[in-house]
C-alpha cells in the first residue's frame, strides 16, 4: 500500500490491534511429537474496536469498490462456548470523512492497512451503480397494424388454454397483453393473458361482440 503511505496487514494482525479481543497461544503436538504453536482469538468484550485511529480499509469489490474508510468496528463471526473468533467472514464498519452514515463491508471484499507513523490517510466514498436504459412501453399492435388500447374489446387465443377468449384490454408490455372478461377493468379475478399480441384482434362493434361471444359459447374455435 505504498501509494497510500500504509502497510497492508492480515486479519490476525488486525485483531492484535483491537480492544475486546483475547489472544491465546495454543501448544499442540503432531504425530511425530513435534511441538507446534497456534494462535487463537476470542471475543471478550461487547464489541471489537481498534485501539488507535491509524487502521484503514479499502473496499476492493461490490458497488462501493474504491472506498477508503477509517475502521471503527469489527463485527466478528464467533463460535463455541468461548466465543472463538473465526478468521473469515467478519464485517467491517468504516467511517468516511464528510459522510454521516457508516459504510459496512464484508472481510472478503476488503484490504486492511495501517498508516505509516505521522501519516493520515484521506478517506473517500465511492459508489458505482449500474443503471439500465429505460425501456419505452408502446401500445401493442397486432399483425393487421391495429393498435390496441386499454378498454378495447378484443378476441384472441388465451395463453395456456389454446382456446379463444374475448375480453377488454387491461394492461400490456412490449411482448404480452392481458384482458378481462367483463366491463370491470379492475377485476383481477377475471383477468387472463392472451397468447400473442400479433394474433389478438380488435372487435369493432357491439354487434360483432355479441356475435363472437355467442359463437364462443356454442363452441366455436375460430376456424
Amino acid at each position: 500500500m505504498e501509494r497510500l503511505n500504509a502497510t497492508e496487514i492480515d486479519f490476525k494482525n488486525l485483531l492484535r490491534r483491537c480492544d475486546g479481543v483475547l489472544e491465546k497461544k495454543i501448544e499442540q503436538k503432531d504425530y511425530m511429537h513435534r511441538v507446534k504453536y497456534y494462535h487463537k482469538f476470542f471475543l471478550i468484550g461487547e464489541k471489537i474496536v481498534p485501539n488507535g485511529d491509524d487502521i484503514y480499509v479499502e473496499i476492493k469489490a461490490t458497488a462501493t469498490q474504491g472506498t477508503i474508510g477509517r475502521l471503527i468496528e469489527v463485527v466478528p463471526l464467533t463460535y463455541g462456548d468461548e466465543n472463538q473468533i473465526s478468521e473469515y467472514n467478519a464485517g467491517f464498519i468504516l467511517e468516511v470523512d464528510g459522510r454521516k452514515q457508516p459504510v459496512k463491508i464484508r472481510q472478503q471484499h476488503a484490504n486492511i492497512f495501517v498508516a505509516y507513523p505521522g501519516h493520515k490517510i484521506e478517506t473517500v466514498y465511492e459508489r458505482n451503480v449500474k443503471t439500465h436504459e429505460k425501456v419505452e412501453i408502446k401500445n401493442p399492435v397486432n399483425k393487421f397494424k391495429q393498435e390496441l388500447q386499454a378498454g378495447d374489446w378484443v378476441i384472441g387465443v388465451a395463453k395456456g388454454s389454446k382456446r379463444l377468449g374475448v375480453g377488454r384490454v387491461t394492461r400490456w408490455t412490449n411482448h404480452n397483453v392481458w384482458g378481462v372478461r367483463g366491463d370491470n377493468l379492475d377485476d383481477k379475478s377475471k383477468e387472463f393473458q392472451f397468447d400473442s399480441i400479433k394474433e389478438t384482434f380488435l372487435i369493432r362493434s357491439d354487434e360483432q361482440l355479441a356475435e363472437l361471444t355467442m359463437a364462443l359459447l356454442k363452441g366455436w374455435d375460430g376456424r
